[in-house]
C-alpha cells in the first residue's frame, strides 16, 4: 500500500515547553506500509490475533528525510476467550519502534519505542445489560509514545453496556 501527502507532527517551538504539534502534510512525501495479519478462530470461542505493520517513508520534503513522530514498525497480539455465554475476556500487547522528534532546526530527540498490555472482560447481566471492566498498561510502563505526553501508569476502565 502506497500512502500519499504523508502527515507528521512536528514541535511548535512557540510553545513554552515544546508540548504543542503542528501537523505537516509533506505534498510530496509517500510511504509504503507493509501490514500482515494472521488471525485464529476456534469455533467463536476462542479468537487470537497478530499483525504488524512495516512503514517506508519516502520521497520527504524535509531536508532530515525523518518521518517526524511516525514508527517504522508496529505490531499487535489480541485474544479473546468466550468463557461462556455470558463472560468475554480479552487481552491485547501491542509495540511501536522508535521515532524521532524536531525540537528546533538542530535540537533533535529520539523517543523509543515500548509495548503495552491489557487485559479485560465483559459480563452480560441481562439480556440488554452488561458490566466491563479493562485494565491498561498492566506492566506499569513509563512510555510516551509521542514526546511530551507520558503515558499514564497502571489504569482501569469500568462501564456498563445497554443495548436496546
Amino acid at each position: 500500500l502506497i500512502l500519499k501527502h504523508q502527515r507528521m507532527f512536528i514541535t511548535d517551538s512557540t510553545c513554552i515547553n515544546n508540548s504543542a504539534y503542528n501537523t505537516y502534510y509533506d505534498a510530496k512525501g509517500d510511504a509504503i506500509n507493509i501490514h500482515s495479519d494472521l488471525i485464529y478462530n476456534q469455533n467463536d470461542k476462542f479468537v487470537i490475533s497478530a499483525a504488524a505493520d512495516y512503514y517506508n517513508y519516502y520521497k520527504l520534503t524535509e531536508p532530515s528525510g525523518i518521518a517526524w513522530n511516525l514508527p517504522n514498525m508496529t505490531g499487535a497480539l489480541k485474544g479473546l476467550i468466550y468463557v461462556n455465554d455470558k463472560l468475554v475476556l480479552n487481552s491485547e500487547i501491542f509495540g511501536w519502534s522508535s521515532t524521532q522528534t524536531k525540537i528546533t532546526y538542530d535540537n533533535l530527540l529520539k523517543n523509543k519505542g515500548s509495548v503495552d498490555i491489557n487485559i479485560g472482560g465483559r459480563y452480560r447481566l441481562k439480556n440488554n445489560v452488561s458490566a466491563w471492566l479493562q485494565i491498561n498498561n498492566l506492566l506499569n510502563q513509563k512510555y510516551q509514545r509521542i514526546l511530551y505526553y507520558p503515558s499514564y501508569g497502571i489504569n482501569g476502565h469500568v462501564g456498563i453496556i445497554l443495548t436496546y
